[in-house]
C-alpha cells in the first residue's frame, strides 16, 4: 500500500492491495494505512450520496427531516477546519417562531475560523434537543462536515443558548465521544448527568438574574457536580484535567447576557478531543447508547446498565484495563487501537475486583472496515477488538432458597 495524506489523514491518495484478506492480522503500521484508505473510500462514497444533502441544508432519517444553515470563517488551517454545532432556542411554540430562533441564531456568533453550523431542530417541543433522532442528526453533520468542509472530527464543538443550552446540557454528555469541548448559554439542565464528561471541557453561561426555570441556580447546581467529580478524579494526572469546567455567571444579565457569552468560542479553540482517553466514565441517559469511546455494550447490557443507574467506569495504566461494572451488566466489548495501549503485547483486563484475565488481541482490516464504515472518523477507529464477559466470582446467584450445609448454623440476618 502506498498513501499520502494531509495533516489529519482525510484529503488522501492511496491504494490497498487487493491481496489482502479481510481476517489477515496487520502490523500497527499496516492497520494505520488500513484505516486511512478505508476512510478515503468512505469518504469519496459519501460524497457522491449525500452532495445534495448538504447544498440542500436539509437531511432525511427514518422519516424525519432537519434543515441546517452553515456560515465559513477564517482560512483553512493545516490540521483541517473547526466544526462549531450552534444550537437555537425556542422550545414549544410555533414552527414559524421557531423558524425565527433558528434564523436568528444563524447569524448570533462569528468564530474567526471554522465552520459556524446551525441546525434547526426537528421538532416543536419544549425537549426539541433532548429527543432520540437529534443524536442521529449530529452524527451526520459532522459526517458531511468533514466530507464538504474538510472539518477536522477532533476539532468539532458543541454550543446553544436557551432552549439550546437545554440540549448541550444533554448531548454533550450522550455524545461525549464527539466532541473536543462544549459550551451551554442560558438554558436549563432539567434531569440530565455531567458524569461522562470526564474528557469533555464544559463551559455553562448564564445571566446572573436569569431566574426563569431556575437556570441560573441550575448551573450553579451543574458546576458544583462538575467540581466533585474533578475532585474525586484529581489523583488521575491528566492535560488538561479531567471534568475541566468552567462557569461564568454574567453580572446583571439575565437571559440575554449581551454578547459575552461569545468569549466560549475562543477558550473551546483551546482544545481538541481526546479519541482514546486513558480513563472513561459513563451513565446511561433515557436515551441509550451502546457505545461511548472504546467501551460497547450489546443490547442486554445496554438494558441493565441502564437499570442499574450505576457508572461504568475504565481505566488504562500502562497495558492494563481495570473496568469498574455495575452490577447486571454482563458483558463489555472493548474496542481497542495502539493509541491507547500496546496491541502487539498482552493485555491484563480486570473486572471489579475479580482476578485479571489476560488477552492477546490481533488487528483486524474487518474491524476496521466496520468502523469507517459506521462512522468516518479517523481519529476513533478501532484496530481490535475483545469481548470480556462478567466473571464467575463477581456474579450474583439468581435468587432462591439458600442451600444450609448439614449440620450448619443457621446464618444469622445483617
Amino acid at each position: 500500500m502506498t498513501t499520502a495524506c494531509s495533516a489529519f489523514a482525510l484529503v488522501c491518495v492511496s491504494h490497498l492491495s487487493a491481496q489482502t484478506p479481510l481476517n489477515m492480522p496487520l502490523s500497527r503500521d499496516l492497520a494505520e494505512e488500513h484505516v486511512v484508505t478505508r476512510a478515503v473510500d468512505r469518504r469519496a462514497a459519501l460524497r457522491e450520496a449525500r452532495a445534495a444533502e448538504w447544498e440542500a441544508g436539509r437531511i432525511s432519517i427514518a422519516g424525519q427531516a432537519l434543515r441546517f444553515k452553515f456560515k465559513v470563517f477564517g482560512t483553512r488551517p493545516d490540521v483541517g477546519r473547526s466544526l462549531f454545532i450552534s444550537l437555537h432556542g425556542g422550545g414549544e411554540t410555533s414552527a414559524a417562531e421557531n423558524d425565527n430562533q433558528w434564523e436568528t441564531h444563524a447569524s448570533l456568533y462569528t468564530p474567526y475560523e471554522g465552520v459556524y453550523l446551525t441546525p434547526r431542530a426537528p421538532s416543536d417541543a419544549w425537549n426539541m434537543w433532548h429527543q432520540g433522532p437529534v443524536d442521529g442528526f449530529i452524527d451526520v453533520l459532522i459526517e458531511n462536515a468533514i466530507v464538504f468542509e474538510d472539518v477536522n472530527p477532533d476539532r468539532v464543538y458543541l454550543l446553544g443558548y436557551s432552549a439550546g443550552g437545554d440540549g448541550v446540557y444533554q448531548l454533550a454528555p450522550r455524545l461525549a465521544d464527539r466532541f473536543a469541548a462544549a459550551a451551554m448559554m442560558a438554558g436549563h439542565p432539567n434531569e440530565s448527568q455531567p458524569t461522562n464528561l470526564a474528557n469533555v471541557p464544559f463551559a455553562i453561561w448564564v445571566g446572573e438574574n436569569d431566574n426563569a426555570f431556575k437556570r441560573n441556580s441550575g448551573a450553579r447546581e451543574w458546576a458544583a457536580r462538575l467540581d466533585a467529580l474533578a475532585q474525586d478524579h484529581a489523583d488521575l494526572p491528566r492535560t488538561p484535567p479531567l471534568y475541566t469546567h468552567v462557569l461564568n455567571v454574567v453580572e446583571g444579565a439575565g437571559h440575554w447576557m449581551n454578547g459575552k457569552d461569545a468569549a466560549a468560542f475562543l477558550w473551546m479553540k483551546g482544545f481538541t478531543r481526546e479519541s482514546w482517553p486513558k480513563v472513561v466514565r459513563w451513565k446511561q441517559d433515557d436515551v441509550t447508547r451502546n457505545r461511548l469511546y472504546w467501551l460497547g455494550l450489546d443490547a442486554a447490557g445496554v438494558a441493565a446498565h441502564l437499570a442499574s443507574g450505576g457508572v461504568l467506569g475504565a481505566t488504562v495504566e500502562g497495558n492494563e484495563i481495570r473496568l469498574d461494572v455495575p452490577a447486571g451488566v454482563p458483558a463489555v466489548t472493548l474496542y481497542l487501537s495502539d493509541k491507547l495501549l500496546d496491541l502487539d503485547r498482552p493485555i491484563r483486563i480486570r473486572w471489579n475486583d475479580s482476578q485479571p484475565e489476560t488477552a492477546r488481541v490481533q488487528r483486524s482490516d474487518e474491524l476496521i472496515a466496520s468502523e469507517i464504515g459506521a462512522r468516518l472518523d479517523v481519529g476513533r477507529a478501532a484496530t481490535a477488538m475483545y469481548r470480556i464477559e462478567r466473571p464467575m466470582d463477581d456474579r450474583t446467584p439468581a435468587p432462591g432458597p439458600a442451600l444450609v450445609p448439614r449440620n450448619a448454623p443457621e446464618a444469622k440476618p445483617e
